[in-house]
């Protein structure tokens, strides 16, 4: 599908059409950045001035897309609601996806179907950049670096969200003629493409929900960012306002904050980069690890029914005690309970259902402690027995990965830059959170092995250990 060609100097005309105010910046490509907004002229918000700058931006509520404002497209286009009604969107999410791909769909000169009223996004969905640095849109070459880290699970995952997503919406919206004359053009990489845009670029507005802002979402990430949004109530206007004290020169880029203190998976997997900064925390999945574990533990169906969810083991580094190792999964902590410890499991039927139970010592439902097993725990007399047995699972796991992360050749993941397989951009995100996840793994390592040795001394404990060493 040809995309419709809206140049960045075609802009300021658009936001005088649709009420968008610019006061003082302009947009404009920023070396190494792409799109951004400069400063026209110096300004600056004197702390003690009675009188702040005028917004930088004014951005009227009414060409936000949110929730509430694609059902009222919905109401304004009947063709339009009746192929959301054949989609039957399944969050706010999906619905706002799907209207910007329905938009950029109008937007293409292929496009010879079905006009609807005019919208905003029609024309602005021709200014988003078409390579989205976020890893969902990156080459095969690109996605095997991500090898041992915890984004390759969540990469991979998401990939087949997104299909399926996209499958089950083609299915259903050719069921309407206008649903049909949409996916002609409509292709699984403009959905993984809409997805990526709208992880990259919206924003949680208090008064709107999850919302893509146009104009806004123009403002790059930065350190030392002097500028912020916020939303009036009142009409749901957003506004970029400089911040108290900020001072600004002519010429100088416009940044805000895409989030503080996100781990660096969260900010590769939602932004395309890797910000140093970001909390010191990795989210390991344990799926290989059950696969190996069901062949240890009869119960584990059992308990992984009543869990109730994904299980997965949070590594992190405790800034607070001096960047000390923790580790957390309610899951470990549950799945390293056995029925000698005195853990049960009891079918009741429940509103017409079975529902299974979780029992302590033949006696206590104690269900609802299975998300918190840790905290029932410490009031129990085999709960170092029950650590030192989720250490040890902890240990492993961990190891495994960070014999992976460490096992991977640079030099080999180079080759692929120079041979144009792999962009440089790319790679150096990558090694900077290979870096960032190995350092965090290495020292949650060191503190396993320190609390196992303390716990050792504890002769339950150490019985424990001798039967695990002879089995």
């Amino acid at each position: 599908m040809k995309k419709s060609n809206f140049p960045v100097e075609a802009l300021p005309d658009w936001c005088k059409r649709y009420g968008v105010e610019l006061n003082s910046i302009k947009v404009a490509d920023v070396p190494g950045r792409g799109i951004g907004w400069i400063t026209t002229e110096d300004i600056r918000h004197d702390s003690e001035a009675s009188e702040p700058p005028k917004p930088l931006l004014v951005i009227p509520g009414d060409v936000i897309v949110c929730r509430e404002h694609v059902g009222h497209y919905a109401v304004q286009n009947a063709q339009f609601h009746n192929l959301l009604t054949a989609i039957g969107y399944e969050s706010d999410r999906q619905l706002i996806l799907f209207h910007i791909l329905v938009q950029l769909v109008l937007s293409s000169p292929d496009y010879k179907g079905t006009k609807l009223t005019p919208n905003p996004w029609t024309e602005y969905i021709s200014l988003q950049p078409s390579s989205v640095p976020v890893p969902t849109l990156w080459s095969e070459a690109e996605l095997s670096l991500l090898e041992a880290t915890s984004l390759e699970p969540a990469v991979a995952a998401q990939l087949i969200l997104l299909d399926r997503e996209f499958t089950a919406i083609q299915s259903k919206a050719v069921s309407v003629d206008f649903g049909k004359e949409i996916f002609e053009h409509a292709t699984l990489r403009d959905w993984v493409w809409v997805d990526a845009l709208y992880r990259s670029r919206s924003f949680e507005l208090p008064f709107s929900g999850v919302s893509c802002v146009p104009c806004l979402d123009l403002a790059n990430h930065g350190t030392g960012r002097k500028a912020q949004w916020q939303q009036i109530e009142e009409k749901e206007t957003v506004k970029l306002v400089l911040k108290k004290g900020a001072e600004v020169k002519a010429g100088e880029e416009i940044t805000i904050s895409y989030g503080e203190g996100k781990p660096a998976a969260e900010m590769l997997f939602n932004y395309g980069f890797v910000e140093g900064e970001g909390e010191k925390k990795v989210m390991v999945d344990l799926d290989e690890a059950l696969a190996e574990w069901a062949r240890k533990d009869g119960l584990l169906k059992e308990k992984l029914e009543v869990f109730g969810k994904s299980p997965v083991l949070e590594v992190m580094l405790d800034e607070v005690h001096g960047g000390k190792g923790r580790w957390k999964s309610p899951f470990i902590e549950f799945m390293c309970v056995k029925e000698e410890d005195g853990l049960g499991f009891r079918v009741e039927a429940k509103e017409g259902r079975q529902e299974r139970r979780v029992i302590w010592k033949e006696k206590k439902d104690v269900t609802r402690m299975v998300g918190m097993w840790d905290v029932f725990m410490n009031a129990q007399d085999v709960r170092n027995v029950v650590r030192f047995r989720a250490l040890c699972v902890v240990e492993g796991v961990v190891e495994k990965q960070l014999k992976r992360l460490n096992a991977r050749d640079e030099m080999e993941d180079e080759k692929l830059v120079k041979s144009g397989d792999v962009r440089r951009s790319v790679l150096d995100n990558v090694l900077e959170l290979r870096r960032i996840e190995a350092g965090i793994l290495q020292k949650v390592l060191e503190a396993v092995h320190e609390e196992t040795e303390r716990l050792l001394k504890d002769e339950k404990v150490a019985a424990e250990a001798h039967t695990q060493s002879a089995s």
